[in-house]
């Protein structure tokens, strides 16, 4: 049984250590408890020194919950501990044990159970058992389970009380010891001294009405105080203490008598008295305002008004309402001012010109006085005034203003105003709305008539003017604007560095779209190996359509810059008109190099990025890459006309420096030998003169360096010899004259001159035979290209003819597609030399350059589908294949049509130049410009007899040159051709599928610039331009049919329309009267009524939108969001 006997034990243990655990625990409960109601104890005692029944109360009640704490937190568990008590039995105690460690709970219990058990019957085998499970148990120690150190957790309990009444007997020890003492002498009486009195220190306890009072106390006595309260009406306020023993309060704007008592401690004094002396008062004020007539401001009452803002001139009345007062001194600003009214009125009115201050003193007979103020504020009548925003168009020059008039009371006079050297050159009177103070207003202007030579500057501004009644109407400007006109020199300048920087913005982009065509070629590269695009290939796509965008916004500034160029040197007349029409088409090409086509693609891809799978972003980096490379040659072929024609300008200049130099060496050289100017002043000149042709040395160079820079360069005649020698012959002629050999230095200066007219006469003779040489070169390559591209529609019409029977596997499809492959290799033969021709003549425009990519692009497609077919899919590759062809025929022979419309625009231009003038016509001149509706309504009926004709023939089966379908030119009956249209047929066709084409271009841009110019015939043109547009897809397609001509019949009605409309437009223009200055003003009302009327416009076609497809109704809603938005 020793294992059940330690066990027990242990048990006992563990019993012992709990109750210790409790002695602990209520030990620092109670003491803490205690000490916490001794201090509240003490301190209630303290604050309300109760009487000996609440006293008793107190101790008691502190007895017995003494006396309770320590029975239950101590006392009993101190007789469980030592037994005195019952314990709690060993099956209690196990379940405490089995709690606390779990490990051993259901053994415990079931040892103590089976001990029960074995009590009652005797079982040996159950006996042994036990006490092996007992021994199992005797390696624990159950005491250790009570942690002794968790009792003292109540020892914050003990200290907080403990802490509190030791801070409270270092503040003040008397608190704690008097309150115990008298709690426990509960049956005394304890009766508080009075350690001190109070002595009010003031003279009386008097003060003025409304005004502030101290009230200053002093303590006496054995015992001073720290604090002094201030007691009235039950509310206690502290006073200041200002030395020791003396206190002071503020009694602030006293209305009433004011009963008040103090105290000290516990110490109260007896009631004192401050009295309030009644003192003059200001009650109430009332001004009414009388505004100047001409402000418009409705004459108002104001009350109470300590400030007032008022417009200059107004006139003020005032009644004041006053109280105890037998004395009123009023001043405006120090100066006195006579008040009327009776004892209890004071009126005052006075106008004002500027702001002041308003003082009234008030005083009665106990000498108390009262003051007040009122502040005018005059506002002065500002100067009106103005903001104007400028912006310049410089298409036409036209200067554009958009401005805001304001004023603080209204607007009597708006004038523009232009000044030339301190000259008003033009003023004009503007409209306004005199009833609005804050308005808008809108000027256009072109100072072009203004202007009239080079250095001029132009001073600009607008003026405004007020309706100021008081002062008289005053004006303000808006800033000023100046245009500069520079010296000829500096235009040269400007021109030569505007040039510069538009080569290079030229080249770089060049060199950007070479570096993105590789870019593009390893971007697909990488897509072909990928199932689908992720998010790099989406990024690296976005990327170079963002740089494509910078490199289209930078190419447009520059085009507009050069553009700007362009006009001053067009209103200068600097150039001949034969450059300065090269330079107006190099201009538009410039312009035109990201045309609306162009714009669209690149706004549809970005739109459409996140969207693109791998086909369609293949697709698109295929047509990317093909725009990008048909914008690179533009570039290059813009970039090389750019410096022809920079070329072409210096050398106009270098003859023009010459001819200028060579006028006024021969005026010096006379006055040399005549003595008409003193030898300083002559010396002077010639200095002058040779500090010129220094300079047009340097530009010959310049003009030398710009040869070479072409890619033909010119062959320029040798001046260099010619040009040093009349700088030497210069030089010396100076050193003559500083010598005074007027002799020598008039035939220095005579050489000087010679030399230079040999110069010039070079430079000309360079110039006119370049002129000819070049145009005859250009026209001669023009025809020979012309004849390429008709050998080329000739040979891909026959291939087309040729593959329409032959089924795939026939052999004879392996030599189409050997011949379609020639083909392709004579296309870029073909667009080789017309790029090359490009670069000389800017007439080649970019609609040429666009068909010959597009044939470029036709024609290797249907190679592809041809030599690419999938098994099982060869009707269809062949379907697609016959389409490209057909695609690559239109595309041909819209570019033969343009090529002989340029041969014979140059031709004529050519035609003056053989009759020995050695210039050419302005181009566009006469009947070589843009086609008036009569001339296009004869070119229309001349080719409706052939369509008549053509038609005819196709019904005949015959050709109606007299050979039958298919027969080739030369060929005689019985030798056609491979079946379908003949060669012959098939050129008429075609030459009159272009000719419907061009006739097509030329309604569109009569339709364009009837538009651009504000006329109505716009719209009309648009529906012949459609109409054209059909009749074009009929021939083509060979379906010439009685709708195809009665569509006929409907364009020349409507072009009948549009001549007689032509007719009255320059009849109106004839009698139209020219103003140096065009006025777009418009109207605030009509302006109004405009947006009105474009709104609803808006909102009506949201309500009912027209059936559109989904892309042309998107472009639609884009197009009225951008409408609202502006």
């Amino acid at each position: 049984m020793d294992g059940l006997v330690k066990l027990k034990q242990n048990i006992h243990a563990y019993l012992k250590r709990v109750y210790l655990s409790q002695i602990i625990s209520g030990l620092l409960i109670t003491t803490g408890l205690l000490g916490l109601l001794w201090v509240v104890f003490s301190l209630l005692e303290y604050v309300f020194r109760f009487g000996s029944d609440v006293r008793m109360i107190l101790f008691y009640g502190f007895a017995f919950i003494a006396i309770g704490l320590v029975v239950i937190q101590i006392g009993i568990p101190a007789l469980r501990y030592f037994g005195v008590l019952a314990q709690k039995n060993s099956s209690e105690a196990a379940d405490d044990i089995g709690r606390k460690i779990a490990s051993i709970e259901d053994r415990l219990k079931n040892i103590l159970s089976l001990e029960a058990t074995l009590k009652q019957k005797e079982n040996a085998l159950a006996k042994a058992g036990l006490l092996q499970k007992a021994e199992q148990l005797s390696g624990f120690r159950f005491s250790d389970a009570v942690e002794l150190k968790s009792s003292f957790r109540w020892i914050g309990l003990t200290l907080i009380p403990m802490l509190f009444a030791v801070f409270i007997f270092m503040w003040d020890s008397s608190i704690l010891s008097d309150s115990t003492s008298r709690i426990f002498g509960y049956s005394q009486s304890f009766i508080p001294p009075a350690p001190f009195s109070f002595e009010i220190k003031n003279g009386s306890l008097e003060v003025a009405e409304g005004a502030s009072f101290e009230l200053e106390v002093q303590t006496k006595g054995n015992v001073i105080p720290n604090n002094v309260f201030l007691v009235v009406d039950g509310t206690e306020f502290r006073m200041k203490p200002i030395s020791m023993g003396v206190f002071v309060f503020e009694f602030n704007n006293v209305r009433n008598d004011k009963q008040f008592q103090l105290r000290g401690a516990s110490v109260y004094s007896q009631d004192f008295t401050l009295l309030a002396i009644p003192k003059p008062k200001l009650l109430r004020n009332e001004a009414y305002l009388n505004f100047p007539e001409y402000t418009k401001k409705s004459n108002e009452t104001v009350v109470n008004r300590t400030k007032l803002v008022i417009p200059e001139g107004t006139q003020i009345k005032w009644k004041f309402d006053i109280k105890n007062s037998n004395t009123r001194v009023v001043t405006v600003d120090s100066l006195r001012v006579e008040g009327l009214g009776d004892e209890n009125t004071l009126l005052i009115d006075q106008r004002f010109m500027n702001s002041a201050l308003l003082k009234i003193g008030l005083k009665n007979d106990k000498g108390l006085i009262d003051t007040g103020q009122v502040v005018i504020s005059v506002i002065r009548d500002a100067n009106p005034l103005i903001t104007v925003e400028e912006r310049l168009d410089t298409s036409a020059g036209n200067f554009y203003f958009q401005g805001r008039l304001s004023d603080d009371y209204g607007i009597t006079e708006l004038n523009f105003i232009s000044k030339i050297g301190g000259v008003v050159v033009f003023n004009e009177s503007l409209p306004y709305n005199a009833e609005m103070l804050d308005q808008g207003f809108s000027f256009a202007w072109n100072p072009d008539s203004l202007i009239n030579e080079p250095g001029e500057e132009l001073i600009y501004y607008f003026e405004v003017w007020d309706n100021d009644g008081v002062n008289g109407s005053k004006s303000s400007r808006s800033r000023t604007w100046s245009l500069k006109v520079p010296s000829l020199e500096e235009l040269n300048e400007e021109s030569s560095e505007r040039a510069s920087k538009t080569k290079s913005a030229l080249s770089e982009s060049s060199s950007d779209l070479d570096k993105m065509k590789k870019e593009l070629e390893d971007l697909r590269k990488d897509l072909l190996d990928k199932k689908k695009p992720d998010w790099q290939d989406r990024e690296a796509l976005k990327e170079m359509l963002d740089r494509q965008k910078k490199m289209m916004e930078n190419l447009e500034q520059k085009a507009q810059e050069q553009r700007i160029q362009e006009r001053q040197n067009e209103k200068f007349n600097r150039y001949s008109e034969e450059l300065m029409q090269k330079q107006e088409m190099i201009q538009e090409m410039f312009e035109k190099l990201f045309d609306d086509e162009f714009k669209e693609k690149y706004e549809e891809m970005n739109r459409l990025l996140e969207e693109m799978n791998k086909t369609d972003m293949l697709e698109k980096l295929e047509q990317m890459d093909l725009n990008n490379e048909q914008l690179e040659k533009e570039l290059d072929r813009t970039l090389e006309l750019f410096k022809q024609l920079e070329f072409e300008k210096k050398v106009e200049e270098n003859i023009e420096r010459l001819d200028e130099l060579i006028k006024d060496q021969s005026d010096l050289k006379d006055k040399t030998e005549n003595k008409d100017l003193s030898k300083e002043e002559l010396a002077k000149d010639q200095g002058e003169l040779n500090e010129r042709a220094e300079k047009l040395q340097e530009e010959l160079q310049n003009m030398e360096d710009l040869n070479q820079s072409l890619e033909e360069p010119n062959s320029l005649p040798e001046t260099e010899e010619l040009a040093e020698g009349a700088n030497e012959d210069m030089d010396e002629a100076k050193e003559e004259l500083d010598k005074g050999n007027e002799g020598k230095a008039s035939t220095k200066q005579g050489e000087a001159r010679d030399k230079m007219e040999q110069m010039k006469e070079a430079l000309t003779s360079f110039q006119e035979e370049q002129a000819q040489g070049r145009e005859a070169e250009n026209l001669e390559d023009m025809r020979q290209l012309l004849e390429n591209i008709l050998d080329l529609s000739i040979s891909q019409e026959q291939v087309m003819q040729d593959l329409k029977p032959v089924k795939g596997s026939d052999p004879k499809f392996v030599e189409l597609t050997k011949s379609q492959k020639n083909l392709v290799d004579d296309t870029k033969v073909v667009e080789d030399s017309l790029l090359a021709l490009s670069k000389r003549l800017p007439q080649i425009g970019k609609v040429i350059n666009d068909e010959m990519t597009a044939v470029k692009y036709s024609m290797a497609k249907s190679l592809s589908h041809m030599s690419d077919q999938p098994p099982n899919r060869e009707d269809q590759y062949k379907a697609m294949t016959l389409e490209r062809q057909q695609y690559a025929m239109t595309s041909l022979n819209n570019l033969a049509l343009l090529f002989d419309e340029i041969i014979q625009n140059m031709q004529k231009q050519m035609a003056p130049m053989t009759k020995g003038n050695g210039k050419c016509d302005k181009p566009g001149s006469g009947k070589g410009g843009k086609p008036s509706a009569s001339d296009m309504k004869k070119m229309q009926e001349s080719l409706n007899k052939q369509l008549e004709a053509l038609k005819k023939a196709l019904e005949k089966g015959e050709n109606p040159n007299g050979k039958k379908p298919g027969q080739k030119p030369g060929q005689e009956n019985g030798a056609s051709g491979q079946g379908g249209l003949g060669g012959g047929l098939s050129k008429e066709i075609a030459q009159m599928a272009a000719q419907q084409a061009a006739m097509r271009k030329q309604i569109r841009e009569m339709s364009e610039s009837l538009n651009g110019n504000g006329g109505g015939s716009g719209k009309d043109l648009k529906e012949i331009e459609k109409m054209m547009e059909q009749t074009e897809e009929d021939i083509l397609f060979q379906k010439i049919s009685s709708e195809t001509m009665k569509r006929q019949q409907d364009i020349m009605t409507k072009l009948l329309e549009s001549e007689k409309a032509d007719r009255e437009r320059e009849y109106e223009q004839r009698r139209e009267s020219k103003s140096p200055v065009t006025d777009f003003v418009i109207p605030e009302e009509i302006w109004n009524k405009f947006e009105l009327e474009k709104k609803s416009e808006l909102e009506l076609y949201k309500t009912m939108p027209p059936s559109l497809k989904p892309f042309y109704r998107n472009e639609v809603n884009r197009y009225f969001s951008n409408f609202q938005t502006n």
